[in-house]
């Protein structure tokens, strides 16, 4: 075996090549991501017979993850740049399929520049409800469809009956979004996308048939004042809806754009922490007698000391849906419930809920109400 001496000189030359090599290396991706079980049970009172069953009552199993392909690099002009690729391993049919993917560019100095499938800024900028471990806004009731949404309302997801953010439809659809760097507890951001039809990617949705040309901004405010919590949000999004062939105002004498706005409040003191959101749309036609004419509205406490976590919150969205019919479709959930950190990104949670659902036509077969319990596990990597 040959002995090699390294001088000075050499020792010099072998780190710049190798720092070399590391400023050229490619960006690397990791494996990031939640898994979560949940024995559940229900007593509800859905008489329903259009989907095949008069109730559900009982115990299920059920599940809700995800698998997220992320990596970042700083290259040497200072910007960073990542990418995000998200893969939902849980669907009602059974198959996964990719969520959001999008690319990222960002500078402490400049802000951050998002291109692909992603929430819009007004969303990302939101103040989320707090919880004591089983979320109902956007949450985890709604995600691993803890009881059944009768026929005749209107879905949860993306509208104004499951959700207080600002989420009409578009969900992740393909978009160009700038968000400001952070100035003493301030940030802002836009968001603009030709199509809304939700994670359109490469397809090319008519413009005349489908949600369109849309608009989002939004803001926020975070600060700590001798150990009181403040964080405020405010967002605005606009957009040419399915109306939109008939023109600004159609047969139905109603504006076919769509607009929506919400606000949201946190404050914070001791471990407790208090939220409360609004969140509302006004117009914009689905269908030729179809609106997405809707308001929802959460208030919520949660109290945290050390593993433990415990909160109420109360959800409520009512949506005009069809024009034709006077009332509206509303949905209620009174959620209380309880978390435990077991380690590092492993959390046990419980909760007791009632919820109430009536359809527009305030019709028994149509309407859906009862309580339930929920046992999960919670485990990001």
């Amino acid at each position: 075996m040959k002995k090699v001496l390294y001088g000075t000189t050499a020792l010099v030359s072998m780190a710049l090549v190798s720092g070399t090599a590391a400023a050229d290396e490619k960006l690397m991706i990791g494996v990031h991501g939640y898994h979560q079980q949940w024995l559940t049970y229900v007593q509800e009172d859905n008489d329903n017979a259009a989907v095949g069953t008069a109730k559900r009552t009982g115990i299920d199993v059920k599940s809700n993850s995800e698998i997220w392909f992320t990596g970042s690099k700083k290259l040497d002009n200072g910007i960073t740049v990542g990418v995000d690729v998200q893969l939902e391993s849980d669907q009602p049919a059974g198959g996964g399929q990719i969520d959001e993917t999008y690319a990222w560019f960002s500078s402490d100095s400049l802000g951050k520049i998002i291109i692909g499938d992603e929430n819009n800024a007004a969303y990302l900028l939101h103040v989320w409800p707090t919880n004591g471990g089983v979320s109902v806004a956007s949450g985890d009731v709604i995600n691993i469809a803890a009881f059944r949404k009768p026929a005749g309302v209107a879905s949860y997801y993306n509208t104004a009956l499951g959700t207080t953010n600002i989420r009409a439809g578009e969900n992740d659809t393909s978009k160009l979004t700038y968000l400001t760097p952070k100035f003493f507890g301030f940030q802002a951001g836009v968001s603009w996308w030709p199509e809304g039809a939700g994670q359109t990617a490469n397809a090319s949705g008519s413009r005349i048939t489908t949600m369109h040309d849309g608009f989002a901004i939004g803001a926020n405010y975070s600060n700590n004042f001798n150990g009181i919590g403040l964080g405020i949000s405010a967002g605005y999004l606009t957009m040419d809806s399915t109306g939109g062939p008939q023109g600004p105002f159609g047969a139905t004498g109603r504006d076919s754009r769509l607009d929506q706005y919400n606000v949201g409040l946190m404050v914070s003191f001791a471990g407790f922490t208090v939220t409360g959101n609004y969140n509302a749309i006004d117009d914009g036609m689905m269908t030729s007698t179809t609106t997405f004419d809707s308001t929802s509205w959460s208030l919520a406490a949660s109290y945290a000391t050390g593993p433990y976590t415990v909160g109420i919150q109360y959800f409520s969205g009512e949506a005009e849906d069809s024009i034709l019919v006077a009332a509206d479709d509303e949905h209620d959930v009174l959620m209380i419930s309880g978390g435990y950190q077991l380690g590092a990104g492993v959390r046990l949670v419980a909760g007791f809920y009632t919820f109430d659902d009536t359809d527009e036509t305030n019709l028994a077969a149509t309407s859906n109400d009862g309580w339930g319990l929920v046992l999960g596990t919670k485990i990001s990597f």
